[in-house]
């Protein structure tokens, strides 16, 4: 993670954390991860990442990230390092998923917010501010929300 702040959570899910800005942690992780799931989609160092993998390992990129990077093609054949990419899984890889979860009682962190706090929150995602956990907002409280008119100059489709 790029802070400490989501620690207490990961280490509450057994999870190994690691500060990607303190060297420390990264040298103490060399050679400890089978997979590293990334999601950042904002230019990041990923040959150094990649070196947090075990012989073998394979390193996933789930957030898009808009720039090439670079990864020493000499650490991905020496150490057998995969990397690869996903948006989403098809419906088999999805059901096989849902079969996992089921069978070793796997649930989300989670929580419901108000349709009213979505813009507080996605703006805490992009401060990185936000929780380990995820939103969810409550489709219900749509009705809640202010109407929002056309800005001027612009065809407002309800008019038509």
């Amino acid at each position: 993670s790029r802070s400490d702040k989501k620690r207490a959570d990961a280490d509450k899910l057994g999870c190994k954390y690691v500060v990607y800005s303190n060297e420390d942690e990264v040298k103490d992780a060399a050679r400890t991860f089978d997979v590293v799931l990334d999601t950042v989609s904002a230019p990041h160092d990923v040959a150094t990442l990649v070196s947090t993998l075990k012989v073998g390992g394979s390193y996933v990129l789930l957030g898009a990230v808009g720039k090439p990077f670079e990864v020493s093609a000499f650490s991905l054949l020496f150490n057998r390092h995969s990397i690869e990419g996903s948006l989403i899984g098809g419906v088999p890889e999805t059901q096989e998923m849902l079969d996992f979860c089921a069978k070793h009682n796997i649930v989300p962190e989670y929580r419901m917010i108000d349709a009213k706090k979505a813009n507080a929150q996605f703006q805490a995602l992009m401060d990185g501010t936000a929780k380990a956990d995820r939103c969810v907002i409550d489709m219900s409280t749509l009705k809640n929300m202010d109407v929002v008119e056309s800005p001027p100059g612009t065809v407002d489709a309800s008019a038509q």
